[in-house]
């Protein structure tokens, strides 16, 4: 597309916990189609970030919210560690952390 992408690390609530996302959008005031990254077991990592920016290149507004935001935004490279925190995230918390995203 060749458009300028603007990066915004946005902050919201899911119930009593505060959020954050990164957002990677085009830089334009049109309306655009919006896609939601999810991360890996990493957590929100660069590399996530960087899926973020080659779909806001493509036209997109990408959003990859920080699942980890309830436990503190952890981010790790150890998969143990990535492992326990998997884990500790229950399914509930995280689908209802997905739709307070969207």
């Amino acid at each position: 597309m060749g458009a300028s992408i603007r990066e915004t690390t946005v902050q919201y609530q899911s119930g009593n916990v505060g959020m954050k996302a990164f957002v990677a959008a085009p830089e334009t005031k049109d309306k655009r189609p919006a896609i939601l990254i999810v991360q890996e077991w990493w957590g929100l990592t660069d590399h996530i970030k960087d899926i973020a920016r080659r779909y806001a290149a493509e036209g997109y507004v990408a959003m990859a919210p920080d699942l980890y935001s309830r436990l503190g935004h952890a981010l790790t490279t150890d998969a143990g560690e990535a492992g326990k925190l998997m884990n500790t995230l229950k399914q509930e918390d995280g689908l209802a952390d997905l739709n307070a995203t969207v």
